[in-house]
Formats: structure tokens, sequence, C-alpha cells
């Protein structure tokens, strides 16, 4: 089970004073990760898998990520034994999102069927549901009739998450360049209070994201950002750390190789299998030469 005293303060990066910031996800539930195109986004929540993966077990947290770029920025992280997931289409955002809620409704069925009869609650790994490009779920941007409603499902589905989602520890981070009312709903952006806001286009798009002018201010450099939250009393300035390539195959081969082994085992061991079953006379495999000497046949 997972550990009821693990710390959930995240190194979000480092002030101009060499200072590191942190976000706890054990206090702020729901993030946003808002700013122009190139303003170095995706490469943040890269870096926040990527750590979460490595300082955690899969037992302690788990990730389906909506990556609706075709998922080209998270496709290595389907090997990470922490990923449910990597969904790279409309529909299959929908299905994880849909995934995520029923999980949370499961465990909160489950917490009020032991807190009636006062049994201890058990410590769910922390699911969060990491959306790159969010704005590619809005209905508006929806073409047919039945994309649209698949579309308000999704938001209908992310409303109740980061409504009730904090006590069976389902947490969204949901990234997008501009969160206004038709890619990120009130219903939905004002309760993610946590926010990652990286240099916005202009003044209008810094107001939609912080609440106040600043954003558009930022120096051009890629993972500056401004972070704000509940548990700072001012926006922060941080600049966000960052995972080169190399770094990142380094970590992720070695899974690889893994699994290819184990693919390799098993289909090692299947056709062991139908081997014996070919050969056998009762169907089970105990007609083979060496079976036969165990079993103490004669030929």
């Amino acid at each position: 089970m997972p550990s009821t005293l693990k710390n959930w303060r995240i190194p979000i990066g480092k002030t101009r004073y060499n200072q590191t910031v942190f976000c706890n996800f054990n206090k702020v539930h729901h993030w946003k990760v808002a700013g122009a195109t190139g303003s170095g986004k995706t490469e943040f929540l890269r870096y926040l898998v990527t750590y979460m993966c490595m300082k955690y077990s899969p037992d302690d947290v788990q990730f389906a990520i909506v990556d609706l770029k075709n998922g080209v920025s998270f496709a290595q992280f389907q090997w990470f034994p922490h990923v449910r997931g990597v969904y790279k289409t409309v529909p299959e955002a929908v299905s994880a999102i849909h995934a995520a809620h029923e999980t949370m409704v499961e465990r909160l069925q489950e917490v009020e069927r032991l807190r009636a009869v006062f049994q201890p609650e058990p410590v769910y790994p922390r699911l969060i549901v990491l959306i790159d490009e969010g704005g590619e779920l809005a209905p508006a941007n929806a073409v047919l009739d039945e994309d649209k409603e698949l579309r308000k499902a999704a938001m209908h589905l992310l409303s109740s998450v980061v409504r009730i989602g904090r006590e069976p520890r389902v947490n969204i981070i949901y990234g997008t360049q501009r969160p206004d009312n038709d890619t990120l709903p009130v219903s939905i952006r004002g309760q993610m209070e946590g926010v990652f806001c990286f240099r916005t286009e202009n003044e209008l798009d810094s107001k939609i994201v912080l609440r106040h002018e600043g954003a558009e201010k930022l120096p051009w450099i890629p993972g500056r950002y401004l972070y704000k939250s509940p548990l700072v009393k001012y926006d922060i300035e941080v600049q966000s750390p960052y995972i080169p390539d190399k770094v990142l195959r380094r970590i992720i081969q070695p899974l690889i190789r893994c699994e290819s082994q184990r693919t390799a085992t098993q289909q090692s061991d299947a056709m062991c299998t139908d081997n014996q079953m070919a050969d056998g006379d009762d169907g089970i495999g105990l007609e083979t030469r060496e079976k036969r000497r165990r079993w103490g046949r004669s030929e």
C-alpha cells in the first residue's frame, strides 16, 4: 500500500535568487498550465511526470496522460509502469477521463462503506490526469454534433473530478494556451487554484490566466513562468527545470529493454506450452518423452 507519510512537495524550479520553489499536491490538488506556443509548457509537464515517476512507485502515483498533439510529446512515457496510457485523440481522451471519474466514484463508495462501520480507510495511489493542449477538447472546436456532445461529456466529467476528487486522490493538471470560457469552463477553471502561467501574448491572456497583468512581460525565455498558488502570498517568477532528451533516453531505455525481455519470455513460454499440447495424447502435455520419464511411464 502507498505510504501515508509520503512527501508530495515537488520542486518546480528556481527563482532568480537561486531559491528552489515547491508545489504540494496534498494541499493544492488541481493545476492549470497556460502560456503561448513555444513558452515551455510541454517541457515542464514532461519534467513533472519524469520527476514523480522517478521519486514515487506505481503504488504511490499513477498517470493518465492525454496528449492531443497525437501523442508526440509523451510517446516515450508509455514505458513508465506508473502510466496507465497515453491518449492521443479526443475519443481516447474522453475514455481516459471517464475511467478516472469511475475510479473516483469507486473510491468514494468504498470510503463511505468503511466509514459507516468505523473501519480504517485505504490510502489510494494518487491518480493524476494530465492533459496537454486541452483546447482540443473544447466543444467549440467540434465539427460534428456527435463530436460536440463527446467533448461536452468530457468537460462534465472534468468538472465533477475537480469538485470532489480531492479525498479519493484524483488530480487534474490541465495544459492549454489560453484557458478562456471556450477551452476551460468557469466551473472547472475556478477549482484549479494552482497556476503555472508561462509567457502570454498580451495583457488580456494574462488576465484570463492570472486575473491580472504580468505574464505578457516575462522575458522570452522558454521555461520562464509565474507561479500562483494559495500557498504563496505573491506570484513568483520561476525558471522551470528541463530534462534533455539524452537524460530521458537513459532513464527510459532500460524500461524498454525489460519490457522486450518480458515479452520474449512470455512468447517462449507460450511456444513451449503449445508444443507440449501438440505432442500430448491426453491434452495436458504429459505424454512427451521428458514427462513420461518424470511420471514413471515406459515407452
